[in-house]
């Protein structure tokens, strides 16, 4: 699995206001995990999948500016959701497949990537107003543990190169 930046931000996404969970206006919670990078880095695959729905806007700032998002199925069926995304990498839309590692988008003008994370055993749209606290679909998953996996093998990875 590959990490979904090629470094590991600086700002921990494990507290504050960029961890899963955290308090949110309306009575919301944040539904991911914050990883902090500069506008226009690229964002990879963390595993072979399938696009399910790239691009579409995913939320309008008050400058009035939108950020987009993709949703991809990754082999073993879990979704995942990049969202806070400039733009898509050349030649990704709805359908196409995905490797590892694969650049396939980048990090828009809110200098982060929003990842969530879905179990994928329910269908139909990942947000869901009417579902209270996270307001999405009901197989949401905490990705923190699921990151930390990936940062974990990242710096194996990179320990294996260096020898």
């Amino acid at each position: 699995m590959s990490f979904p930046l090629s470094f590991y931000p600086q700002h921990d996404y494990h507290s504050g206001g960029r961890v899963f969970g955290a308090h949110r206006p309306n009575n919301r919670k944040h539904a991911g995990c914050d990883l902090l990078a500069p506008p226009g880095t690229p964002i990879m695959a963390v595993r072979r999948g399938v696009v399910l729905r790239s691009p579409y806007k995913f939320y309008q700032a008050k400058s009035g500016d939108w950020t987009m998002a993709l949703e991809v199925r990754h082999e073993a069926g879990f979704v995942v959701r990049y969202t806070e995304v400039a733009s898509v990498a050349d030649g990704i839309h709805t359908g196409v497949s995905v490797s590892e590692g694969q650049v396939i988008a980048y990090v828009g003008a809110a200098k982060m990537l929003h990842f969530e994370l879905y179990e994928g055993t329910l269908h139909g749209p990942l947000t869901d107003r009417s579902s209270a606290g996270f307001q999405r679909r009901g197989d949401l998953q905490n990705p923190t543990e699921f990151l930390d996996s990936l940062r974990t093998e990242m710096h194996s990875a990179a320990a294996g190169r260096s020898r």
